[in-house]
């Protein structure tokens, strides 16, 4: 069973891939209490579980990531963006994009989770 951290970044992904702005954001509403280090590894547990999915911008194009580790987005260690456009200022669109599998889609469907809605 997902704990809340990682049901909720899940559920920022439910509708659409997303920036990790908005994964921060689910865990971090009005003001930073979680750090990018922790968010990183909620993100890494989610991938490997199968729950997640994760492509990197390359100039145009978006990849997928196969030599998955929390290096890989060592970037978000200091992370502590308050909003989308300031985002943007440092990191542009990208460098990573997050979206949920169909696995993790079944996952967050499931009744137990209900009580993290409330």
């Amino acid at each position: 069973m997902l704990n809340k951290d990682e049901y909720k970044i899940l559920i920022s992904c439910a509708d659409d891939a997303e920036l990790f702005y908005f994964l921060f954001k689910s865990l971090n509403p009005h003001e930073s209490k979680t750090d990018g280090k922790k968010i990183v590894s909620i993100i890494v547990a989610l991938i490997k579980l199968g729950f997640l999915d994760s492509w990197r911008k390359n100039e145009d194009e978006w990849s997928t990531i196969d030599d998955l580790c929390e290096k890989e987005f060592e970037v978000y260690a200091n992370y502590s963006c308050s909003s989308f456009e300031e985002h943007l200022d440092i990191y542009g669109y990208g460098p990573h994009e997050f979206r949920i599998t169909d696995k993790g889609l079944d996952e967050i469907q499931k009744p137990e989770y209900e009580k993290y809605e409330r």
